[in-house]
């Protein structure tokens, strides 16, 4: 094979699309989300937009904001976590575990805070998080948070593993993200409609 004069200045692609991981990074906003679903019943959860601040892809859901295009922008960054509603049942207790077992990751990466049910306290809290591949048709693939961890788990490597997996399209029509049934681990992952140049103040 003859060699390329061009090859010596050519530029390596880079894929500039995060990959499953864990990452450092801190909260930029957080809203308390109510509703009633189809079947009648109020729901209530927390949701949580975050962004990287270390390493290779530091503020990459800034970034990718900024580059979207036309008038309805998405902070793609963000979790949400069903809150308990009280009602004594054993499926609130375990969203009371999952809700309270969250609070207490930001509280164990942030020394002093602790959760005071004013969700306006958790922006600019510094927390670790993970992303996994979500397949919104048979064979596409997106990326989504999938859980918030402490920074402690990010650091040592102890966070389940089960974060990072694989979320599967189970049939019927794709999900556009804008509404999504909580996974096992309590979190629901839903895309933020926002307009301003930056949706966090």
């Amino acid at each position: 094979m003859k060699a390329r004069k061009s090859y010596a200045t050519a530029t390596v692609i880079k894929d500039s699309r995060i990959v499953p991981g864990v990452y450092i990074g801190k909260i930029l906003g957080a809203e308390d989300v109510t509703g009633t679903s189809k079947k009648g019943k109020p729901y209530e959860y927390l949701k949580i937009s975050v962004d990287v601040t270390e390493g290779e892809y530091k503020d990459y859901y800034a970034d990718d904001y900024r580059s979207q295009t036309g008038d309805k922008k998405w902070w793609k960054g963000s979790v949400s976590v069903f809150v308990p509603n009280d009602d004594g049942s054993e499926e609130d207790g375990k969203t009371a575990n999952k809700f309270k077992t969250t609070m207490s990751k930001i509280e164990e990466s942030n020394q002093g805070y602790t959760w005071n049910w004013d969700e306006k306290t958790l922006k600019n809290k510094t927390v670790g998080f993970a992303v996994r591949r979500r397949e919104y048709e048979p064979g596409k693939f997106a990326t989504e948070v999938s859980a918030i961890l402490s920074v402690d788990e990010v650091r040592k490597g102890t966070y389940w593993k089960g974060y990072l997996e694989d979320r599967l399209f189970k049939g019927g029509s794709a999900s556009s993200g804008s509404e999504s049934k909580a996974d096992a681990d309590g979190f629901v992952n839903l895309a933020a409609g926002l307009a301003s140049e930056l949706p966090f103040n």
